[in-house]
């Protein structure tokens, strides 16, 4: 097996509520009753590994402005990594009032900060994230980047879009709508699991042209944007999948301590251990550890059928 890694690269959910319902979210949608991971478990346990954190991104299936000591998490956070190293955060950015993100500005571990945003238009926003109010996001966001300039905080603000059949043609007009209030990029995702491998022409021929349409406007308007490669069937089946394409010491935290690969494959078998009861460095040498970088070292269609992205099993 190789050498441990010596660089982490976390997604992190300190707690597992959220506020809204959103229409792509299932189950955990609106999760209210939440589990939060203690302040103090988090100060002793959680915090030091910090430490050998490469990157990071706070919020991953839930929403991180619901966690309670969100700022003392973000001290502590600041207290352990190398200085020159910061993270990002991802938000529904329905609780961004002024207070929530001059921390976000003021913290100095944060790069980005990512607003789940999908849809342009009122209406549509609204059908597909239940419970929000765009205008009120709208007036968060823009807050959120008129205090980020006048403070002069080097921190990027980004738009999330999750591509949907109901909200794709709307990509053009979230580029004017981001230029707008000062947001610097706009980055697409495919809908889990449903068009993670592969989509119908039709829907490939539309999708592709509102892309297109996009990524113009956002060159001429100067907002970063990007988007995945979206393939038919039959494209899919053509691809060459010879090499695994999972963060290769990724994990997600959740808030009872357990670390996950960031690895469909590997994650049939469930998390690699837990951050309350054992070091890192223990964790890093378990078994279970070994199988998961045992899958990404050497990589084969045997595994990655298992995952949703390169068989959908």
């Amino acid at each position: 097996m190789n050498a441990l890694p010596a660089h982490l690269h976390l997604f992190i959910d300190l707690n597992d509520g959220c506020n809204l319902k959103c229409s792509m979210c299932g189950p955990r949608a609106n999760l209210r009753d939440q589990k939060v991971l203690p302040l103090e478990l988090f100060k002793s346990r959680v915090a030091p590994i910090f430490a050998r954190v490469a990157d990071f991104q706070l919020g991953c299936a839930c929403e991180p402005l619901m966690l309670p000591y969100l700022g003392e998490a973000l001290g502590l956070m600041r207290q352990h990594m190398q200085p020159h190293l910061r993270g990002q955060i991802i938000t529904n950015g329905t609780l961004l009032k002024e207070e929530t993100a001059r921390i976000l500005l003021e913290s100095g571990v944060l790069g980005k900060v990512r607003i789940s945003i999908d849809g342009a238009t009122a209406q549509t926003y609204e059908d597909i994230r239940k419970g929000a109010r765009f205008a009120k996001v709208m007036d968060n966001v823009a807050r959120l980047c008129e205090l980020r300039t006048k403070g002069g905080h080097d921190v990027l603000v980004e738009f999330n879009y999750t591509v949907m059949r109901n909200n794709y043609a709307e990509l053009p007009r979230l580029i004017h709508l981001a230029s707008k209030l000062g947001v610097d990029s706009v980055t697409t995702h495919k809908l889990a699991p449903f068009d993670l491998r592969f989509i119908d022409e039709a829907f490939k021929r539309a999708v592709t042209a509102s892309l297109d349409e996009a990524a113009d406007m956002a060159k001429l308007l100067g907002v970063a944007f990007l988007s995945p490669d979206y393939r038919t069937e039959s494209e899919f089946a053509a691809w060459e999948r010879n090499a695994c394409l999972a963060p290769r010491d990724g994990f997600r935290l959740d808030p009872e301590g357990f670390l996950t690969p960031q690895c469909h494959a590997a994650q049939k078998n469930g998390p690699v251990g837990n951050l309350l009861l054992q070091n890192v460095e223990e964790i890093l040498s378990s078994g279970n550890f070994g199988h998961y970088r045992s899958c990404i070292d050497h990589p084969g269609l045997s595994q990655c059928d298992l995952c949703l992205h390169f068989g959908g099993a």
